[in-house]
């Protein structure tokens, strides 16, 4: 994931993320985001960003391989 822009989709996906070490071997799966709107408290458009290349990942499963075959 080193070249990847990442959002956790959840607090436990976070903390999985951070259980990573260098040389690991993952799987990560989610879905790429192209685009983020932000909206305040009573709804109203407040802005938005756009990934211009980034490959920015709302990751949504990790699984750290241990030795595991596939």
């Amino acid at each position: 994931i080193n070249l990847l822009h990442t959002v956790p989709a959840n607090e436990e996906i976070y903390q999985q993320l951070l259980d990573i070490r260098s040389w690991d071997e993952v799987v990560i799966e989610g879905r790429e985001i192209l685009i983020i709107r932000v909206y305040d408290q009573e709804g109203k458009y407040r802005g938005e960003w756009h990934d211009t290349g980034c490959n920015t990942l709302l990751v949504e499963s990790v699984r750290i391989i241990d030795g595991e075959t596939d």
